[in-house]
């Protein structure tokens, strides 16, 4: 076999089998562009100039986390996809005399493509949507936004890093599948029927213990600053609820069903929860994938939108004057300022600005330092 050989038969494996590594490489290219923008976000330099500067960038790098997370759980899924489709494949490839070595470095030269293109188009589009993005935020805002038009050096390495570990993991898991497999095994793989799923217990107890946990702190938080901290608990306890409760809580329940006989051997309910049980085993993970991604879209959508229109209301309540003058002066020094001529001053300015004054308060305040000795204080 030449050198070519493998590249070659990996290049048309792929092609071959374009409508499942289409999705798959636009997910990579998708789930790159993502991590690229929050990593981008978080390493920018203008955070620094920010007001709250430190909050904004503990979220950022919390967020970080979480989409690094998410990544790998959500890829290793697609990738099984794949790669149950392509076991019959593989096994005629072992069949016509291919050692299992030689499976593997096609699916090597395989991983290099789908890292080369989806990382490289990743990093890309996450390069400009970066910039439509800091683009967008300068317009909604109508404000200097601190964030440049910037290649984020350390966003591309921690991306790289990220991804090529996440891809070098699935294959490693698919080699595994591969050497653990008989080859008669996978030949015929898709006229062999399903195992019936198994009960794992210690899952769906941690599964309803993460959701209820999740939710009691979205349910009991009230204080604005205590739902900043423990915002991000509450998220990935949830991620984490929703997946054993698709993956674990969900056939514990069908199961159970099963049981009662009473409920079980009626017509509108054996079929029904026999497939059920099927169907959950094989698509449970797609489902919690969906119902998260759907979370974190009306979350962003009521998030952003609810700040966006709240704008004016938290400044109004920080700022209720438009204009604020404060004259200060030291009693032993001066008798004060004539406050009635300070009023008709500022009135005369505020007329020739082309405005008017709708209200004008006005309030003392004392400043006095005291200091002590042996319990005995006096005022400066």
């Amino acid at each position: 076999m030449g050198k070519a050989f493998f590249p070659r038969l990996a290049a048309q494996g792929i092609l071959s089998n374009r409508r499942f590594y289409f999705p798959y490489l636009l997910t990579v290219i998708g789930t790159v562009a993502g991590y690229y923008n929050i990593c981008a976000i978080a390493s920018d330099s203008g955070i620094a100039l920010m007001r709250g500067a430190a909050y904004v960038s503990a979220l950022a790098q919390i967020g970080v986390f979480i989409t690094g997370a998410f990544a790998l759980l959500f890829l290793f899924y697609t990738n099984s996809f794949l790669m149950k489709r392509r076991t019959r494949e593989l096994g005629l490839y072992n069949i016509l005399g291919m050692g299992k070595g030689h499976i593997a470095l096609i699916l090597l030269f395989e991983s290099l493509y789908v890292a080369l293109i989806g990382i490289g188009g990743g990093l890309c589009a996450g390069v400009l949507l970066h910039k439509a993005a800091t683009l967008f935020l300068h317009r909604l805002l109508g404000l200097e936004v601190p964030f440049g038009f910037e290649v984020s050096v350390p966003a591309l390495t921690s991306a790289v890093v990220l991804f090529l570990v996440i891809l070098g993991l699935a294959l490693l898991h698919n080699l595994r599948r591969i050497s653990l497999a008989n080859p008669i095994a996978l030949l015929h793989s898709d006229s062999m029927g399903e195992r019936e799923p198994k009960t794992k217990w210690v899952l769906a107890i941690l599964g309803v213990l993460s959701l209820g946990g999740g939710y009691a702190i979205a349910l009991n938080t009230r204080d604005s600053m205590e739902a900043l901290a423990f915002y991000f608990v509450a998220v990935i306890l949830v991620i984490i609820g929703t997946y054993c409760l698709f993956t674990a809580v969900s056939i514990v329940v069908l199961k159970l069903l099963r049981r009662n006989k009473r409920f079980y051997y009626k017509t509108s309910h054996f079929i029904g929860i026999s497939g059920m049980l099927y169907r959950m085993k094989q698509n449970a993970v797609g489902l919690a994938n969906i119902c998260i991604l759907s979370t974190m879209v009306l979350v962003m959508l009521s998030g952003t939108l609810s700040l966006y229109l709240g704008t004016q209301d938290t400044v109004d309540r920080q700022a209720p004057s438009d204009l604020v003058i404060t004259v200060s002066y030291f009693p032993e020094e001066s008798a004060g300022p004539d406050v009635a001529a300070l009023r008709e001053r500022v009135r005369g300015r505020v007329k020739a600005l082309g405005q008017s004054v709708t209200s004008m308060e006005g309030n003392y305040i004392c400043d006095f330092s005291a200091g002590g000795q042996n319990g005995q204080y006096a005022l400066d």
